[in-house]
């Protein structure tokens, strides 16, 4: 009976619960009894944490003390006993099995459950599982469980809590933080390599100026459409460069050969729509994907190179024909 309340409760506690719990590892059986104590007393401190779990679940606190409540109970139900008849009887008689516990500790749980908290060293009980509510599949809540519960201070001990999908937020904060350093990068690499090409101030602000604006209202239509710029789709962003400045250089070199403005844009810019929009058709494929990262780099590629291209080809050729030769 013992031993099926046993597996009742370890179903329970380290079964039943959403997959992936974050892991803090311990120093050993006493440092993981005291980050689980710690965590259960002060759960409510501790934002989206629901369960913790460990060995020391398995083992109550205070037993010394709860045995000795327990005897003093069965010692007053023992003296009554006598008295008692027909239901109040049985019922007695059901209690006072449960009347004689033991004490015990960890090295006395069953193996089945010894096995489930034991590392792939021998270790037992080093580490102590912890349950937050939410969906770990979006970087903004994952980082929201990393304040939560990325750090614990235990007895002035700090425990950091490590899991999987932790590192979706880490890439998530590298990106945001280090993402626009890539794009400026990505821009000064071009102006360079059109000063090297071109070698005139005049042609390289014909074909580089355009890519500016295109690139800005690009920016300022997903913030328009509420569309956000992530792990995911923001690494096409120097695509999305690259797709405008190739459109540019063409449409700069024919008008510096001495075409005409119109020929230019009929031909040249034509092509190159029709360059741009064979490469948006290819993200626009990731569109009807059921992975919402995957979709989120189809769209904003789309909007991308369609803004950046419409952009190049039409301020390109007004420029081309608005400034002056030097």
């Amino acid at each position: 009976a013992e031993a099926s309340a046993l597996k009742k409760k370890y179903r329970s506690e380290a079964e039943t619960r959403n997959a992936s719990p974050a892991l803090i590892i311990t120093d050993g059986i006493e440092d993981t009894e005291r980050v689980h104590r710690y965590l259960e007393e002060h759960k409510g401190r501790f934002e989206i944490l629901t369960d913790v779990v460990s060995l020391a679940t398995f083992v109550p606190e205070q037993q010394g003390e709860k045995s000795a409540l327990i005897a003093e109970t069965k010692r007053r139900l023992d003296a009554k006993y006598g008295l008692l008849e027909g239901a109040e009887r049985e019922d007695a008689d059901r209690l006072r099995s449960y009347l004689s516990p033991s004490v015990f500790g960890y090295e006395d749980l069953p193996e089945w459950v010894r096995k489930k908290f034991t590392d792939n060293e021998g270790n037992l009980g080093r580490y102590v599982l912890l349950y937050v509510s939410g969906s770990k599949s979006t970087a903004e809540h994952v980082l929201k469980i990393q304040r939560a519960i990325g750090s614990v201070e235990v007895d002035g001990n700090v425990h950091h809590a490590t899991a999987s999908w932790m590192i979706l937020g880490d890439a998530y904060t590298i990106v945001r933080d280090e993402g626009p350093m890539a794009v400026i990068l990505a821009s000064l690499v071009v102006l360079f390599l059109l000063i090297l090409d071109l070698r005139s101030a005049r042609w390289v602000a014909i074909a580089y100026l355009p890519l500016g604006v295109g690139f800005c209202l690009f920016l300022g239509l997903l913030s328009s459409l509420k569309i956000p710029l992530n792990l995911f789709n923001i690494v096409v962003l120097p695509t999305i460069l690259g797709i405008g400045v190739d459109t540019s250089i063409h449409l700069v070199h024919r008008l510096r050969d001495g075409e005409p403005v119109s020929r230019v844009f009929k031909k040249t810019g034509a092509a190159a729509m029709v360059s741009a929009a064979t490469t948006a058709i290819g993200f626009a494929s990731l569109l009807v994907v059921s992975n919402e990262g995957l979709r989120s780099i189809g769209l904003v590629a789309v909007i991308g190179i369609g803004c950046i291209t419409v952009s190049t080809i039409a301020l390109t050729c007004a420029a081309a024909r608005l400034s002056p030769p030097s």
